[in-house]
């Protein structure tokens, strides 16, 4: 079953990758740039002073992209403006989109490159492929490093859920079942499936939950080393891993003051994690006056401001759209799936929380458990600080979660929540499949009723009869949502659609009755 989920998210990488229009991934263009300024020996970006690279201003001036884009970029044509220009001139544009070849010095040009402030790693793994596919059209070169981004966060993220799975001491069916639900999570690939860094961190942030818990049950100088490699590795691709630093910490300082660990398995800790992360936050707290280099936190604002934006906020009015966007949120065009499918699935998600409290208080959580609850808590609180950061320095007082922040608790969620559902005997077994119908249904619905026809020009609601109608008289619309892909055949992208939708169903079929089959207790 193990080896059969993995080939479903790297099947369902693949589909994402191919059906996502350039540009539609969440600020791709800047963080592309990024990995230009590497491949081009150009040197870490800062802040305020990096430009984009001249291929990238000329592309946004012709691929269509979504209205968020334009309210940003005003040089980008609409996905709406774009379908109603005549097909000869959207295949000339897409020749000169094909022509666009990177330059070779690192001369940039356009806007600032708003994503220069983030940590390098991810980036860096990314230059090397860049490089090697320089030759390659722009809109190809873009579809491979995708490709890789999204198999790599895949595969790594499953086979890092199971590890912390077996941690949490899940049974092997509800394992499964959870890990497939993080598979079929929409915001998943929406995250990872093009040009970020949000690919490696998701994993990592699996990974050092995992590690901690590695740390308490076999403390040493190695579990310690890997403690400090994988937060290392996390601060090294995403600022956002400063949340987890007091938990990793306090772990190691606890193990130590309980004579559990060495001073040598604390030292290395320390010391590895000062020679590998320590010098980037420095050069952050350098350029930016801070450590996270945040762009709502380059302006210097005391606590007394951070304090007052917090008592402030309308965390009611936060938190529920937080929670629908981290669920689905169609790519950069912030399309929203069906309300009642939305409801269902935090519906589904309150009934495992409920069901996870009721086990608690039966079986009191392990170590493990209360080690991946904080983990969760410290994120949570990470999070809350960027909401107030956004609130007090942002334009208009605006109050944002981006939804692709929250995907790192997601697979750490899923494991915890499943492990109640284990427990919770009948009523666990149906939440438990529920979860992965319901699951099944979004992702299936995701390709065949929400992405393919929004990026062939349907403007018309969701629903079956007017859905199909419109396949049926549409086929030449379909090719035309190629024209800004890699991906040239509406045959192809409909097979591996049909291959995509049947996997999901056929897996949830069986992992429902492996659920129902289940003796838990």
């Amino acid at each position: 079953m193990r080896r059969l989920l993995v080939c479903y998210g790297i099947l369902n990488s693949v589909l994402y990758v191919s059906l996502l229009p350039l540009w539609d991934g969440f600020d791709e263009p800047f963080h592309y740039a990024y990995v230009q300024a590497l491949s081009h020996g150009c040197g870490l970006p800062v802040l305020g002073r990096t430009t984009i690279f001249e291929e990238i201003w000329q592309s946004l001036a012709i691929a269509p992209a979504s209205y968020a884009v334009k309210q940003n970029l005003p040089v980008v044509t609409t996905y709406e403006e774009w379908f109603g220009l005549e097909a000869a001139d959207r295949a000339r544009l897409r020749g000169q989109l094909e022509r666009l070849r990177p330059g070779t010095g690192c001369a940039s040009v356009g806007p600032s490159n708003y994503e220069a402030q983030q940590a390098p790693l991810a980036y860096a793994l990314l230059a090397v492929p860049d490089y090697v596919l320089m030759r390659l059209p722009l809109i190809e070169r873009i579809w491979w490093l995708r490709l890789l981004c999204a198999i790599a966060a895949s595969i790594s993220t499953a086979l890092a859920a199971f590890r912390l799975a077996r941690q949490l001491k899940l049974r092997e069916e509800f394992a499964a079942a959870a890990v497939f639900v993080v598979l079929s999570w929409q915001m998943f690939y929406a995250a990872t499936a093009h040009i970020t860094n949000d690919w490696l961190a998701i994993p990592l942030a699996v990974l050092l939950v995992s590690a901690a818990i590695d740390v308490w049950e076999r403390p040493g100088f190695r579990s310690a080393a890997a403690l400090a490699l994988t937060l290392s590795a996390g601060l090294l691709t995403k600022a956002y891993f400063l949340s987890f630093v007091p938990l990793t910490v306090g772990l190691v300082a606890w193990l130590l003051w309980k004579r559990r660990l060495r001073w040598t398995g604390a030292a290395g800790f320390a010391g590895l994690l000062l020679a590998t992360a320590a010098p980037w936050y420095a050069r952050n707290a350098a350029l930016y006056g801070n450590l996270s280099g945040m762009q709502l936190t380059v302006r210097h604002g005391s606590l007394g401001e951070l304090a007052s934006a917090a008592l402030r906020l309308p965390w009611g009015s936060l938190v529920l759209p937080t929670a629908r966007g981290s669920l689905w949120t169609g790519n950069n065009s912030f399309t929203a799936f069906s309300a009642m499918t939305i409801g269902l699935m935090l519906a589904a998600i309150a009934a495992a929380a409920v069901l996870y409290v009721v086990g608690a208080r039966r079986n009191p959580p392990s170590v493990a458990e209360r080690i991946a609850l904080a983990a969760m808590a410290c994120f949570a609180a990470g999070l809350a600080y960027s909401a107030v950061a956004s609130f007090a320095y942002g334009t208009g007082g605006s109050v944002i979660i981006y939804p692709w922040h929250t995907q790192p608790l997601v697979p750490i969620l899923l494991c915890v929540l499943f492990l109640g559902l284990g427990r919770g005997r009948l009523p666990g077994r149906i939440v438990g499949i529920a979860f992965v119908c319901l699951w099944a249904y979004v992702i299936s619905a995701t390709y065949v009723a929400k992405l393919l026809p929004l990026y062939s020009g349907y403007a018309g609601r969701a629903q079956v009869a007017s859905i199909l109608r419109w396949y049926l008289g549409s086929f030449s619309a379909v090719r035309e949502a190629l024209e800004n892909t890699a991906m040239r055949g509406p045959g192809l992208l409909f097979g591996l659609t049909a291959v995509v939708v049947a996997c999901a169903l056929t897996l949830a079929v069986v992992l429902a009755m492996r659920l129902g089959r289940s003796k838990v207790g």
